[in-house]
């Protein structure tokens, strides 16, 4: 392959790998950023930057707010890179352990809630070193995790909702161990932690080479025995619960989509490749079932190593070809190429080239590290992308269009084609027809939705060219995935709190740990993260917020810091009539501070009054603005009259800056009628349906009032007596 010198690699034998391996340095299509020589072009990726200040062999990678920590192969030493400027990488600080375990190989890396886990293998004493980042560039080395059997550990996860260290060793029998660290206090941290809370024995006869932890299952990689699947939801006290495995052959690692539909797997050995496995729940019995797969050939690369899935899209760091993206079709399981990048300028030589991968930081910036040639971070997507900074609305309407705006964001010299944001539609399978958006400023664009007959639904998505070359779209893999709504002409309130009274919601909540920007009604005194005022959309000035802090004080003065707030609704009725729906304007910001946009807020939903919760939505978007929300309480739940709703803030980890509020709940029921003036949706038109009209009714060109669409029957944007004749034509009685 390329004119450099391939390295002699086995496991637990390092050797050097500088000399032909960096020779060829050029100019990367990205400014002044240098990178090794590359035999395969780029695809749909550019080079963001690199660094490579350490001698030895690379191995894993991890990220967090503006860090990435670079674990060293056949050596203890971790790196800690400030990526704040991503094209010049800095390294503010090594981790190096203590004696006895001066001479283990860090091969895994992992944080969470201000923690370094550092998988301590080969002629280490330890199993993990847990050591204090919470400021990253001080690490202070904390606890030593000694578990009987597990002295190789090769692979940690931190399971972070649940507080539980995962533990895989290199050594057979294959196991692997839980730490409970639920009440782990850095500020009084053990020296040594001794005790696993359990160790699961019997997955394949083998080792456990990796394992994931993801919505309260466990996905162990057994070497010789494929994938297992654990239930772990009651960890604490049950011991995890088989679900279901598949085979696989040197079964290295894996991934499972964000919904748990797909787990995607890779295989360590010569033309090993990655398998993607649907994973099925039929009433509690699990089973797998192989729906695609892909390996290179020998000529060009030996095998995959690790990977990492956002959603449906399934990031590979592959062993002489560096960095692999697909797109995961979320119907069928297949796979489809979306973009590359190639790390390693040797020749194909078993174990070497990329081995690590991050894409959690955005798609702007996925972290890839690479044996012989360090640390990348790679721009896949065109360097551009689609945002949707207000939402999708809820509905399309029956004979109105209905507007949808998106924000294109452009990455460096990245560059969009103004006239080629397109929104693609297609109604119920009948065709696809696209619009040109129209820009309104600020990346800001616009166009409209169809008219959708009541009973039909309307599929979407956007696309925009980049200048030179190549696309972007939302969703990332369209047109495989799309967006859907259905149809309806009017709301039905059935009851609303705009919050400028105390109506029984209640904060704090048992297990809360944050030590400000508790949930409060108030008037909100605004900063550049919190709202200055309630829902501009409703009534009043009171709503919810995370903390209340003093007029022209600064960001992060009152805003959540270090744990969860929750707020909890009181009790409310859903089971008065079938089809009612919750909703709510909801604000959220976390993209200022040491670590944005690596915090969450949670909504959930109960109809037992609160002892148990089924997810709503989870919002990470940073729209800086109030966005509306509504559900369909019985695509979540079955309707009682013991409902609650709950929202949890947090600030977890590295600190950041992390403001929510909540305002506007309301409980209605959304109908769909194609007849104009047909406000409540039963069909007809008949004198209740006339109860509104007149605060509708603004006169010529003066616009549609929210709510008022249904009577604009003549479709000339205004409400006015020639809609009232109109719709008079339809009236029924």
């Amino acid at each position: 392959m390329r004119s450099s010198v391939g390295k002699a690699f086995s496991r637990g034998v390092v050797s050097r790998r500088r000399a032909a391996a960096l020779a060829g340095v050029i100019a990367s299509a990205v400014g002044a950023v240098s990178a090794p020589a590359a035999l395969n072009p780029p695809f749909n990726a550019t080079l963001v930057g690199t660094w490579d200040g350490w001698v030895g062999d690379y191995a894993d990678v991890w990220g967090e707010g503006n860090y990435a920590y670079v674990s060293h192969f056949g050596d203890a030493g971790v790196d800690i890179l400030d990526i704040s400027n991503p094209a010049n990488p800095v390294r503010v600080a090594e981790v190096r352990p203590d004696p006895p375990n001066q001479d283990a190989s860090s091969q895994d890396v992992q944080t969470g809630d201000g923690l370094l886990f550092i998988g301590l293998e080969y002629n280490a004493n330890d199993s993990v070193l847990i050591v204090d980042v919470r400021d990253p560039a001080n690490p202070i080395q904390l606890t030593l995790v000694r578990i009987v059997n597990f002295e190789d550990t090769h692979n940690v996860f931190y399971d972070k909702p649940n507080k539980m260290l995962y533990l895989a060793n290199s050594r057979s029998p294959a196991r692997v161990a839980i730490v409970d660290l639920r009440n782990y206090d850095p500020d009084n941290a053990p020296a040594t932690i001794t005790t696993p809370l359990w160790v699961i024995n019997g997955i394949g006869t083998s080792l456990v080479h990796d394992i994931t932890v993801q919505n309260n299952i466990l996905y162990a990689f057994a070497w010789n025995g494929g994938v297992w699947l654990y239930d772990v939801t009651n960890v604490v006290t049950t011991a995890p619960v088989f679900l279901a495995s598949a085979p696989g052959s040197s079964t290295h690692s894996g991934w499972a989509t964000d919904d748990g539909k797909f787990i995607v797997t890779g295989e360590e050995r010569s033309g090993g490749g990655i398998k993607v496995f649907e994973i099925i729940n039929n009433a509690g019995s699990y089973s797998l079932v192989l729906r695609d797969q892909f390996a290179l050939p020998l000529t060009e690369a030996f095998c995959v190593h690790n990977q990492a899935n956002v959603g449906y899209r399934s990031y590979h760091a592959w062993y002489q070809d560096g960095l692999r993206v697909y797109d995961i079709n979320p119907t069928t399981g297949l796979l489809t190429l979306f973009a590359s990048y190639d790390t390693y300028p040797g020749e194909v030589s078993s174990y070497d080239g990329a081995w690590g991968v991050y894409p959690w930081l955005g798609q702007d910036k996925v972290l890839v590290l690479d044996i012989a040639t360090g640390f990348f971070i790679i721009n896949v997507g065109g360097g551009a992308e689609i945002r949707l900074p207000y939402g999708l609305p809820e509905s399309a309407h029956p004979v109105l269009e209905t507007p949808v705006q998106v924000q294109i964001v452009e990455v460096g010299s990245t560059a969009v084609d103004t006239g080629s944001v397109t929104l693609h539609t297609n109604v119920s399978s009948r065709g696809e027809t696209q619009v040109t958006m129209t820009p309104l400023g600020g990346g800001i664009y616009e166009g409209n939705l169809p008219r959708v007959p009541c009973g039909d639904t309307v599929s979407f998505y956007f696309s925009a060219g980049i200048a030179g070359g190549g696309s972007v779209k939302n969703p990332l893999n369209a047109p495989a995935s799309s967006h859907t709504i259905g149809s309806q002409s009017a709301i039905i309130e059935h009851f609303r709190n705009n919050f400028e009274q105390h109506l029984g919601w209640v904060t704090p909540a048992p297990g809360d740990s944050a030590t400000s920007g508790f949930w409060t009604r108030v008037d909100p005194v605004g900063t550049s993260a919190q709202p200055e005022d309630d829902n501009p959309s409703g009534t009043g000035t009171f709503c919810y917020v995370t903390g209340q802090g003093a007029v022209g004080g600064a960001d992060g003065a009152a805003d959540v810091d270090n744990g969860i707030t929750t707020l909890t609704s009181a009790a409310f009725n859903a089971a008065t009539e079938p089809g009612l729906s919750v909703g709510y304007h909801r604000w959220y910001s976390n993209n200022r501070g040491a670590a944005p946009g690596q915090d969450q807020m949670d909504i959930s939903i109960s109809n037992n009054g609160g002892t148990s919760w089924v997810p709503l939505e989870t919002v990470t978007e940073n729209a800086n603005a109030w966005v509306e929300k509504r559900f369909l309480v019985s695509d979540f739940v079955t309707p009682t009259n013991n409902m609650k709703l709950r929202f949890i803030a947090s600030d977890l980890g590295t600190g950041s800056i992390v403001e929510a509020g909540v305002d506007d709940f309301v409980i209605v029921k959304l109908v769909c009628s194609e007849l104009a003036g047909d406000a409540d949706g039963d069909g007809d038109v008949a004198p209740d349906d006339y109860a509104n009209f007149d605060d509708c009714m603004a006169g010529p060109s003066a616009g549609v009032l929210p709510g008022c669409a249904i009577y604009d029957a003549d479709f000339d944007n205004d409400v006015d007596m020639f809609d009232y004749l109109a719709i008079h034509e339809d009236y029924t009685g």
